[in-house]
């Protein structure tokens, strides 16, 4: 099997991720565990509805995908439309969960424990927005697929299974994170 010049860059880019984070959630680890009395803090409630809106975005980037390869331009473009729609609000959800820890409280300095939370949605956050960027390029771009040819589709279909393979990992990323959260603020 012969990987397309989109795999290998979308492959490169979540094996390095993988290893950022992975290095993130040790540091913390071993960081919480040096320190189990401090403060302690509640969850926001609003990363359980984050989380729900980033799963729905998933799902509706798969009927987008599925949609493309029927060749139905315009139903489509709409759900991937949703699909940035849903994403702009995970970002935005994330951003009130900060100023809730920070109502609350939680300090971003001194507290490992509180510093995890902003450093992992900050950081989850950065990179969950290039994969916007890569999102509003192939809405944009799809507009010309109405009068495309087969060859035109066929390369709008390898960059959209691209963007897709990486926007399901920023998914599972944010569940394995909030994992840890949970678990490291109880």
């Amino acid at each position: 099997m012969r990987l397309t010049a989109q795999q290998l860059g979308i492959s490169i880019g979540l094996v390095s991720i993988s290893f950022f984070f992975s290095a993130l959630i040790l540091a913390f680890g071993f960081r919480i565990q040096d320190q189990p009395f401090l403060k302690e803090f509640h969850t926001p409630g609003v990363l359980w509805a984050s989380t729900f809106v980033l799963a729905l975005s998933s799902i509706f980037l798969e009927s987008s995908r599925r949609e493309i390869r029927r060749a139905l331009i315009g139903v489509y473009r709409s759900r991937l439309g949703a699909t940035l729609v849903l994403a702009l609000l995970f970002l935005l959800l994330q951003g009130l969960a900060a100023f809730q820890l920070l109502a609350e409280g939680a300090p971003m300095q001194g507290n490992p424990r509180a510093s995890m939370y902003y450093v992992f949605m900050a950081l989850h956050a950065a990179h969950l927005a290039g994969g916007v960027c890569g999102l509003m390029y192939l809405h944009i771009s799809s507009g010309v697929l109405f009068a495309a040819t087969e060859t035109d589709l066929r390369n709008h279909r390898k960059l959209i299974s691209a963007a897709s393979v990486y926007w399901h990992f920023m998914g599972i990323l944010w569940l394995i994170l909030f994992f840890f959260l949970q678990h490291w603020s109880n």
